[in-house]
Parts: C-alpha cells; sequence; structure tokens
C-alpha cells in the first residue's frame, strides 16, 4: 500500500548597551550550531546492518529493486526503551551490554558508510533530500513525489548505530521502512555472531555472512 509533518524600559536603551552590540559597535554572536555527524566506521556494523536489510528485502518478494537507505543513523522514535518491550528479564540481564552501548551510541547521529554488503544496489540518500520531496506543493500524494524520484525503491530504510557486546559476537539494531502514509514498520532486533539454532520465533529465510537472530519474547516492534 502506497498511500503514507520576548520589553526593556525605552529609557534603559540610552544607557544599556542593546542586547547584541558593545559601546564599540556590533558583538558577535556564537550561537551552539550542530556539528556535523562523524563516520560510523565499525565494520561489524555494516554486517549486521547488511543482514538485517537483506531479510527486509527477502520479505517484499521482489518489489524491491534498490534500497533507499537514510545516510545517517536514527534513535528509535515510535518504540520506547528497550527494557519496557522485551518482557524477558533474564534476557535483558543476559544483554546489558550491548542494550548499554546502543542507548549510548544513539544519544546523536552518526553518518553511514558505503559499507553494506547488500546484493542489491542502494543509496544513501540524506533525509533533507526525502523532507524536500515531502514538502513540494501539489496535488499528488507527497509519497507519489519520492516514489518519482526512486521508482525502484520501496520507501526508505532508517536504521539506529547497532550496540554490541565487548567483544562484538551479539548485537541489537533498530531498524525501519518507511513507505507510504499507512505503510512501514520497525524493530528492535538481536543478533548472535555463529548462531544457527532458532529461539522464540521459527522463520524461513537465506542467513548472510555469520549473523543469526536471537528472540526473546518481545513486543518491540511498530507497524503502520
Amino acid at each position: 500500500m502506497r498511500s503514507l509533518h520576548r520589553s526593556r524600559a525605552r529609557w534603559l536603551l540610552l544607557i544599556v548597551p542593546v542586547a547584541g552590540f558593545g559601546l564599540n559597535g556590533p558583538r558577535q554572536q556564537h550561537q551552539n550550531l550542530p556539528s556535523a555527524p562523524e563516520p560510523y566506521d565499525i565494520p561489524e556494523a555494516y554486517e549486521v546492518y547488511s543482514v538485517v536489510l537483506s531479510k527486509f528485502a527477502n520479505a517484499a518478494n521482489g518489489r524491491v529493486k534498490r534500497l533507499v537507505i537514510r545516510d545517517t543513523t536514527s534513535a528509535p522514535q515510535a518504540l520506547g526503551p528497550i527494557e519496557k518491550c522485551v518482557g524477558c528479564a533474564a534476557f535483558l540481564k543476559e544483554r546489558a551490554d550491548e542494550i548499554r552501548e546502543f542507548e549510548q551510541g544513539n544519544r546523536s547521529p552518526k553518518l553511514l558508510q558505503s559499507k553494506f554488503h547488500l546484493k542489491l544496489p542502494y543509496d544513501l540518500v540524506p533525509q533533507s533530500k526525502v523532507d524536500d520531496l515531502f514538502r513540494k506543493v501539489g496535488p499528488r500524494d507527497p509519497w507519489e513525489n519520492f516514489y518519482a524520484a526512486f521508482p525502484a525503491a520501496d520507501g526508505y530504510v532508517e536504521v539506529a548505530a547497532v550496540g554490541f557486546n565487548r567483544n562484538k559476537t551479539r548485537a541489537v539494531v533498530y531498524a525501519a521502512n518507511h513507505c507510504g502514509r499507512l505503510c512501514g514498520g520497525g524493530n528492535y532486533s538481536f543478533w548472535e555472531k555463529g548462531l544457527r539454532i532458532y529461539g522464540y520465533i521459527l522463520e524461513l529465510w537465506p542467513f548472510t555472512g555469520e549473523w543469526g537472530p536471537s528472540y526473546p519474547e518481545t513486543n518491540c516492534i511498530w507497524v503502520s
């Protein structure tokens, strides 16, 4: 479905310099401008991303010919903290290191690099470019503007920085797909390197690389 928002008394001005001006003329204002995101260069993170995005592409049943990926990491907005949606206390304790790193690593956005290992071609696109497509005025659904610009895509994907344990053999990540007014979804997922045995959820899909899913009992998902 693709049918996807400050006066002071006047006399004081005679004796007190106006804000922004010194007695000798204008005073430069120093604003705290946001700094550019730092590059995200953790190789294992791209291994995890590649597994997650390959799974998304496989689930799309051939609709996706090219992936559009937001070029900066994004902290989950539609989901609460991981601890609130994972129902297994033992699992949370076991995964405390990667959950802590996930929370710390997503306090600020990071710039993704072209290091994904995917069979499909992909584009890293600034969110500002996507936003511009939705600001266009006209009779069409704004999503039509998006698909006119990216006809081979099935919406766009955003990911968070990955949280790892100390030796980077376990991971937690957030990924979401936005594809229309009432089309999209996102979730936290847990991964373990070398894992070949399924947990609570059984599913069939081809593994990519050495990472396999590790499922707790969870409601860490949103769908529109």
